[in-house]
């Protein structure tokens, strides 16, 4: 048994490839305060996993641009929370060098802060360009909590009260 998929599969994502190419662009001039270039666009559709490209929006898709084009140039991470009113959750998304042990960290982290994961997807595309050497503070201060727990000085569950989440009908969870 072979890895390969079926031409018509390998078709139908080049076509989103080659599609999503100009509707992300499109979507990226719309959203000037991104400052996304129309290269970065093409990188990232390029990189992307089939999976990601079938399964996502372009919006979605042109504020992932933006995240993985600044952690790629600077190094740490790039995170972004969209309140999900009608649906009484929120999303979380990050973009970081992935590693060893990531998502553990990540859920850990989480658990630390009273957060539940309802679901999860995750994603690997390479990098861009080496990160620079120039780190940005507010980056610093996102990575010490998750650098913390990695190096075993902290406990994911040390500080734990209540949870601070809540079930769809209002009641804690």
């Amino acid at each position: 048994m072979t890895d390969e998929a079926p031409p018509e599969r390998d078709d139908r994502v080049e076509s989103r490839r080659a599609r999503l190419s100009v509707e992300v662009w499109e979507e990226a001039k719309e959203r000037r305060e991104l400052e996304l270039s129309r290269e970065d666009v093409e990188r990232f559709v390029e990189k992307a996993p089939a999976r990601y490209l079938l399964g996502f929006s372009t919006r979605r898709m042109t504020r992932h641009v933006a995240m993985w084009r600044d952690v790629s140039r600077y190094g740490g991470l790039a995170v972004h929370v969209s309140h999900l009113v009608r649906e009484h959750t929120t999303r979380l998304t990050i973009v970081c060098p992935d590693r060893p042990g990531l998502l553990a960290l990540l859920a850990g982290t989480l658990a630390a802060n009273g957060l539940q994961i309802l679901s999860a997807e995750g994603f690997s595309i390479e990098a861009a360009q080496g990160p620079s050497t120039a780190s940005r503070p507010s980056e610093l201060a996102r990575e010490h909590d998750l650098i913390g727990l990695d190096s075993g000085r902290t406990d994911a569950t040390s500080g734990r009260g209540r949870p601070v989440c809540h079930r769809r009908d209002g009641r804690p969870v």
